[in-house]
């Protein structure tokens, strides 16, 4: 038997250990370059726009009155500004404004006080950046303050009108905020070897093909408003945040998908797909995206296109001929009307079945 404790079997052995620890711990020590890495993990809502063009036509062309209503909010009206205020700061260089027109945007804001609604953005520029010699050309950088952070250079730069914005960048990503301190818990969360936000689940799972997508962590709501909730409610928010550990929506200008991951009590309800034959739920269709039952009967319905039309009258008797039936399309539009007067116009599909 060949003796590999000695000579060069020993000498191979001992180069090839030290291999795999050096790239072990460049693995744990090198900064992260996946901009929701960037996230930090207080953010309670985050925007991803896939090409901020494309979404800024979807927002000015929309007639769905739910839509206008939440990119109107205070967090996008702020969102729209401050991406327009760095996507003209750099506009100069065609590479940088082709990123923000079709390239990746994410922005991460935090409810507390001091942010005002403005958030933390990160672009993926997909090439390297050099941030001093864009911002010595551009127009509107009329004076520049730099200061060192964790080794990294963070821009504060004053623009007409009195404005700011402060900016750096790390590899191919460009970070940007109004606040230099949501640059700096950027920087801070990019040397952690684990970020909550890019360690989620199920997000890859999101329609890749919606230029925009909303997603929300149910934690950060609990630890913001309970405190200030009255106390029977008080414990409302901690069963949701239990539960639910993020919901996201993504929206294409026609349609609305929506996705979350599960916690606590709801991840040991019965899945579907893994049910037994002889349970009820393992008669759902796969594309079914939300499921209530209520005494002898089962409802579903799921958020497909496209499908006819139809509206029904939720205060009628319900007919003999509709006891058992498939019909196509029902999912509520939201707004802000009284529910005497609401109904149902079409955008999926539902099922009622008698329960066993």
């Amino acid at each position: 038997m060949k003796n590999f404790s000695s000579g060069p079997a020993r000498r191979f052995v001992a180069a090839a250990l030290l291999t795999a620890i050096v790239v072990l711990l460049f693995q744990v020590t090198a900064r992260q370059t996946d901009p929701y890495h960037a996230l930090p993990s207080q953010s309670a809502f985050v925007f991803e726009f896939r090409g901020l063009e494309k979404c800024l036509l979807l927002k000015n062309a929309t007639t769905d009155p739910l839509w206008a209503g939440i990119l109107n909010t205070d967090a996008f009206r702020n969102a729209w500004q401050d991406a327009a205020t760095a996507r003209a700061l750099f506009a100069h260089d065609p590479e940088l404004a082709e990123a923000f027109a079709r390239g990746t945007l994410i922005d991460g804001i935090s409810l507390n006080r001091p942010d005002s609604l403005h958030g933390l953005f990160v672009l993926d520029a997909e090439k390297n950046l050099d941030i001093p010699n864009l911002l010595k050309n551009s127009e509107l950088a009329k004076k520049v303050f730099p200061a060192i952070f964790h080794g990294n250079t963070i821009y504060d730069v004053y623009l007409p009108d009195k404005r700011r914005m402060v900016v750096t960048s790390v590899g191919h990503l460009l970070l940007f905020s109004k606040y230099s301190y949501l640059v700096e818990d950027a920087l801070s969360q990019m040397d952690e070897t684990r970020s909550w936000w890019a360690n989620r689940h199920l997000a890859g799972k999101m329609n890749p093909g919606a230029p925009f997508h909303l997603y929300c962590r149910p934690e950060m709501l609990t630890l913001r408003y309970t405190d200030s909730m009255l106390p029977a409610w008080k414990g409302a928010p901690e069963v949701i945040s239990s539960s639910l550990k993020w919901v996201g929506l993504s929206w294409n200008g026609l349609s609305t998908g929506a996705l979350a991951e599960t916690d606590g009590f709801l991840s040991t309800l019965n899945g579907w797909g893994k049910t037994g034959s002889g349970e009820i739920f393992s008669v759902l269709p796969d594309n079914t995206a939300l499921a209530a039952r209520v005494p002898n009967v089962m409802i579903c319905a799921t958020w497909s296109r496209p499908y006819l039309p139809v509206t029904y009258d939720r205060t009628s008797p319900r007919r003999r001929m509709q006891k058992s039936m498939s019909m196509s399309g029902m999912l509520m539009r939201s707004g802000l009307r009284k529910r005497s007067n609401s109904r149902s116009w079409a955008i999926g599909s539902r099922s009622v079945m008698p329960s066993r």
